[in-house]
């Protein structure tokens, strides 16, 4: 089987995203920061000819260059292993809808403006702005608590999210709490919802997770 190529650097959730699948799929990959002998990291301008926002992952299946993680996703599931979709319909639009509003909402709370607003303080001393560090917790709590709710309401037959299986949903959601899991003492808001970080954890014990996730304690 060949190489696929995945475009983008390894600390991205969503190239995460992407890692998971083909590790549960058995699809061998590499990631990539360079393509045609052009910089294609993030920022460059070589990236934009790949993705015409400049964004990860892209990934590349021989001259075939599909950007955007749900798409990704999709067409990885025609290829091999186990799918990460749904036959019936309406598991197939509900998992849908929910790698889509955690693409946009779940990121955006979780990481955007929680996450990186750690990671990359704005005060030139090193610390974060405490009103964007505020704005970022709530934002964080206000995901988290949509979250706990979805995964509690369920009738939990597996340790999954959203039905029996690992689905797009898992791959999209797992790297971001893995990131909110990784931080210290009380920044690690996910230990206030013990139902999504038994979930976090349970996920630990699958290989095609545990080889990608960063935080594993």
């Amino acid at each position: 089987m060949k190489n696929l190529k995945i475009v983008g650097p390894d600390f991205s959730t969503f190239v995460r995203s992407i890692e998971m699948i083909c590790q549960l799929k058995s699809l061998p990959y590499s990631l990539q920061s360079q393509w045609q002998d052009e910089d294609v990291t993030l920022g460059s301008k070589g990236l934009l000819k790949l993705h015409p926002y400049g964004k990860v992952p892209v990934l590349i299946d021989g001259d075939f260059i599909l950007p955007e993680s749900n798409a990704i996703a999709r067409y990885l599931d025609t290829l091999t292993g186990p799918s990460v979709f749904a036959s019936d319909k309406k598991q197939a639009a509900l998992i849908d809808a929910w790698s889509s509003m955690l693409s946009i909402y779940g990121y955006r709370d979780l990481i955007s403006l929680y996450v990186l607003t750690l990671k990359f303080p704005a005060n030139q001393d090193g610390t974060p702005c405490l009103e964007a560090l505020e704005k970022g917790k709530q934002a964080a709590h206000s995901t988290l608590k949509i979250l706990a709710e979805k995964y509690k309401s369920q009738n939990k037959k597996t340790n999954w999210f959203l039905g029996e299986q690992f689905t797009l949903v898992d791959a999209i959601l797992l790297p971001m709490l893995d990131y909110v899991h990784g931080l210290e003492g009380d920044l690690n808001l996910l230990n206030q919802y013990p139902d999504l970080k038994r979930y976090y954890q349970a996920a630990l014990e699958y290989p095609h997770c545990a080889e990608v996730l960063s935080f594993n304690s």
